[in-house]
């Protein structure tokens, strides 16, 4: 598993990944990946703080259109 950080973080020196392994599962992005009889399952990925908030499209707030059409 240290191959794939490692391969990640030698594709440019200005970005640096890290990956997490909790319960045989590795969260990358929104996305769970995990091994279930020998074959590999996905998932979404939610961290523990998220909200499901979306931006109403009639908000008076200085959002930029390209932000509130994001959760469609």
């Amino acid at each position: 598993m240290h191959d794939v950080s490692d391969t990640f973080n030698n594709l440019t020196p200005t970005m640096h990944f890290t990956m997490e392994k909790v319960d045989n599962k590795i969260n990358f992005l929104d996305i769970a990946i995990f091994r279930v009889d020998h074959r590999i399952s996905f998932n979404i990925y939610s961290k523990p703080a998220a909200t499901d908030f979306v931006i109403p499209n009639d908000s008076c707030n200085p959002h930029p259109p390209e932000q509130k059409l994001a959760a469609i």
